[in-house]
């Protein structure tokens, strides 16, 4: 990761970790579960690292989400 990563991105992603959802992640930002899913594949792309295991019923953080997640959750928050 070469520059900043855009704040939606990063938002969309933790939400989504938060919820384990990307239905409730686009509830509470107000924008599409595809929206949603699509920022988070940015982010993806952008630090080269699935973040994110998704089935068909539960999404989990891999370790790289994990420490993404702990390293900015609470600053962001």
């Amino acid at each position: 990761m070469n520059h900043p990563v855009p704040f939606h991105q990063l938002e969309a992603f933790l939400v989504v970790a938060r919820t384990r959802s990307f239905s409730a992640a686009a509830r509470e930002l107000g924008m599409s579960r595809s929206a949603v899913s699509q920022k988070v594949r940015q982010l993806e792309d952008e630090v080269g690292h699935a973040l994110l295991v998704r089935t068909t019923r539960s999404v989990s953080l891999t370790e790289v989400g994990r420490r993404l997640v702990e390293s900015v959750g609470p600053a962001v928050a």
